[in-house]
């Protein structure tokens, strides 16, 4: 409805001019995962330079140390030009159901398999 295409950042995703490093809850019960997925698609159609961390929780970030510390290298490189290696890594850290990590050359998985 009118009411929400207003609010349809998803359209003006082609005036992105800065990076943009995702972060999303895979249990977000405010953002679904679809939701975002548009988002990170459309930022890819635009050729905007990207990053994405998904977790197991919910709407908001988490603490972890190598969350932080992929966030500090990501904010170095874009604001700083500190040449860390960021881009050279896969593009998605997704947190899986067991909690463990794993990384992925770009999202959705072209190699992930339904279960």
């Amino acid at each position: 409805n009118d009411f929400w295409d207003k609010r349809n950042y998803v359209k003006d995703a082609k005036n992105v001019k800065a990076s943009v490093f995702v972060v999303h809850g895979l249990n977000d019960w405010n953002v679904k995962t679809k939701q975002f997925a548009q988002w990170w698609e459309a930022l890819g159609e635009n050729n905007v330079p990207r990053k994405m961390w998904l977790h197991q929780g919910g709407h908001g970030g988490t603490s972890s140390n190598s969350w932080q510390q992929t966030q500090n290298k990501w904010l170095d490189y874009w604001l700083y030009g500190i040449e860390n290696g960021i881009m050279d890594e896969p593009m998605v850290d997704v947190q899986r159901e067991n909690k463990t990590w794993q990384k992925i050359k770009n999202w959705p998985d072209t190699a992930a398999v339904p279960s």
